[in-house]
């Protein structure tokens, strides 16, 4: 178990206010907050210019972190909640009240769209638009799947129910993967939502299940198409690689 005063890793110790795995989620917290503040200072003279009414706001995020969850140390690596369940706040004309149901950021650019009444032909994306349509809201998505190459090539399905994942051979540079988790993960997300109890091998037939319909939903992808581009690796300026470094990020060389 991780505990708060534990002493963080290395690649923190170039802040000299930071001693603590307590000490990096308070900062984490400040930064959230000072976010937020600043969200508010918008708003707040948006509604001073009279113009509130007529802006429509969209906040989202691009990952969450793990902030020592699943033994997972200050990284949006593995594919547990607190990576991939994101905030979509917005505010807009015909908006109100909250969504339960599964939502994606490709929903973003249709839903802007539709907002701007460009008739676009929303069959052009994966995604679907949010604006309600006379009051309520068509969302039928009853799973979403996602992929991870960072440390370890995985992917899962996550239903309302259960969450299922299993790693693959591979890291996004064709190295090993990293093993120190299982091959396959399966979570009763309903009496387990911190996914710490891996019961895959107590629940064979919902892993079954589950798996067969990751493999429906990659077997529908439709195949890159060839490309004549090639692609050159810009030069890399060490002080913004040393910058990232010192934000967690470790970049192959």
């Amino acid at each position: 178990e991780t505990h708060p005063d534990q002493p963080v890793l290395d690649r923190f110790g170039n802040y000299d206010d930071v001693d603590t795995v307590g000490d990096i989620n308070r900062r984490y917290d400040a930064a959230v907050k000072y976010v937020d503040n600043s969200i508010g200072r918008i708003v707040d003279y948006l509604q001073q210019q009279g113009e509130a009414d007529n802006t429509a706001i969209i906040i989202t995020s691009d990952h969450g972190e793990s902030l020592t969850e699943n033994g997972v140390l200050f990284s949006h690596r593995e594919l547990f909640d607190q990576t991939w369940h994101t905030p979509l706040v917005i505010s807009a004309p015909m908006f109100s009240g909250t969504e339960n149901r599964f939502v994606q950021h490709f929903d973003i650019v249709p839903t802007v769209l539709d907002m701007l009444e460009s008739h676009t032909n929303n069959d052009h994306f994966d995604g679907q638009s949010l604006v309600p349509k006379n009051g309520s809201r068509d969302i039928d998505r009853n799973a979403v799947f996602v992929e991870q190459i960072h440390n370890a090539r995985q992917q899962a399905i996550r239903t309302n129910n259960y969450k299922y994942i299993r790693n693959l051979n591979e890291n996004r540079s064709g190295k090993q993967s990293d093993k120190r988790r299982p091959a396959e993960q399966l979570y009763d997300i309903q009496t387990d939502p911190g996914e710490s109890c891996n019961i895959v091998k107590q629940n064979p037939q919902k892993k079954s299940e589950l798996l067969r319909r990751l493999e429906i939903w990659l077997e529908s992808l439709p195949e890159p198409g060839e490309s004549d581009s090639t692609l050159e690796s810009a030069h890399r300026d060490r002080q913004l690689m040393q910058q990232f470094e010192a934000l967690g990020y470790k970049f192959d060389e």
